[in-house]
């Protein structure tokens, strides 16, 4: 399955300004502050709900995509 058939189906669950891709947008997502190397993703998502975690989770597992969620971004070591 392709890359661009997944953020399409992102922007489909999440209205598109709730899909980032740019280069920028996607190193402010490579790690946190910790030692341990960040791994660049292919996107970031924004739900704004439990539900659209949800779909968004089952589109991952769909695409075999990992899925990686994250809080504020604050933490020192990863978590």
């Amino acid at each position: 399955m392709s890359r661009t058939g997944f953020a399409t189906e992102l922007k489909d669950i999440l209205g598109k300004g709730n899909v980032l891709e740019s280069r920028a947008d996607l190193l402010l997502y490579y790690s946190d502050a910790s030692i341990f190397p960040g791994v660049k993703p292919c996107c970031v998502v924004l739900p704004g709900s439990s539900a659209e975690v949800s779909a968004v989770v089952k589109l991952c597992n769909k695409y075999e995509t990992p899925f990686v969620g994250r809080g504020s971004g604050t933490n020192i070591s990863g978590g």
